[in-house]
Parts: C-alpha cells; structure tokens; sequence
C-alpha cells in the first residue's frame, strides 16, 4: 500500500478549503441575484449543497473562513472550484470527495446550458 506524502495531503486540504470557499461564494451571489435572475436559484442552491458537503469534510481541527473576495458569475465560480478539484488526485483529497466532486462537477453543467428559453429548435 501506498501512502501519499504529508506536504501532498496538506496542499490537498487547502485546495479543498478553496473549493468550499468559491462554492459558498457561488451560492452566496446566486442568491443574491435570484430576484433579478430567477433560474439561477437551482444553480445558487445546487452550489450551497456541494459546499456544505465539502465543508463536512473538512477535519473539525481546520477553520474555514470566507476567504477571498471571489470575482466572476455564479457558473464561472463554480466551474473555478471543479479546476481545483482537478489539481490532486482524489485520494488527496478526504474520504467522500468523490461525490462532491461528481455534484460539483453537474453543477458545471447546469450552469454552462443555455437557458430553455433562448434555445433555438
């Protein structure tokens, strides 16, 4: 068996915290602009989910603040915290990731589709 070295799990943990933070920025702006842009909502409520399920992966012993402030749109947010997860290999990342990587990862999706009204036929 295989271990990954400390220095990669500790990158690893701090690129997850980055992850929370521009999900959580994500959902923060989408909601805010869910008056104005309603059919961001599903995308702002899908980011704060995701957030909350790498959040509770996080160890209790790390603080997460809001970090940063974030630029861009709500879908580029998202789609900045998908690249991170690309950064180490998932068994970096903690046990359970893969799943919040999956979700993040359809909310990349969701958030590059052109809204159903704007479609052409």
């Amino acid at each position: 068996m295989t271990s990954t070295p400390t220095a990669t799990l500790d990158e690893a943990m701090h690129t997850w915290i980055t992850v929370v933070q521009l999900l959580s920025a994500a959902a923060d702006r989408g909601f805010a602009q869910a008056d104005t842009a309603p059919a961001i909502h599903s995308l702002a409520l899908g980011a704060q989910l995701a957030a909350c399920g790498a959040l509770a992966l996080v160890p209790d012993n790390l603080e997460v603040d809001d970090g940063p402030p974030q630029a861009g749109e709500v879908a580029d947010l998202v789609a900045a915290a998908e690249g991170l997860t690309r950064r180490h290999p998932i068994d970096a990342f903690p046990v359970g990731a893969s799943g919040v990587v999956v979700a993040i990862c359809d909310l990349v999706r969701e958030g590059h589709r052109e809204p159903a009204r704007t479609r052409r036929r």
